[in-house]
């Protein structure tokens, strides 16, 4: 079987079932949980365990108004989101790279940015942190 690469257009996420409007980047990240432990019988040596892992995700785009409706989240719908509180926060993603298998959790908003140069288009940076499982979507 010949190795397939896969291009970044093709890294996908989607935040309730739609895609992002004018992304141009997507970063996954997933770093281990320890928990360290000393005990008498390690001799000061510490023993490390992984008891979980961090899932965070960093989306960057162009600032767009006219999302395709029904398809893509809007600049105004990404800002809707990213301003809810409580349980209303947790948004369901799904994240897939190529023909790959896709992946889903439930996630918040950590953080929303736009930036706006004077000759260049504005841009948006976004940032989400799975809360609970990001786990392989079934079917996949």
């Amino acid at each position: 079987m010949a190795e397939e690469r896969i291009l970044g257009y093709n890294c996908r996420l989607k935040i309730q079932n739609k895609l992002l409007a004018g992304t141009t980047q997507d970063d996954l990240n997933i770093s281990a949980v320890f928990k360290d432990s000393i005990t008498k019988d390690d001799a000061g040596n510490k023993k490390s365990a992984i008891v979980g892992h961090e899932v965070t995700f960093s989306v960057s785009g162009i600032v767009t108004l006219g999302a395709t409706a029904g398809t893509h989240l809007s600049r105004d719908e990404i800002i809707a989101l990213s301003l809810l509180t409580g349980d209303d926060a947790i948004v369901g993603v799904e994240y897939v790279a190529g023909n790959g298998a896709a992946y889903e959790g439930d996630a918040v908003i950590t953080s929303y940015s736009e930036g706006s140069g004077s000759e260049e288009e504005a841009t948006y940076g976004l940032n989400l942190k799975i809360s609970g499982s990001f786990t392989l979507k079934t079917g996949t």
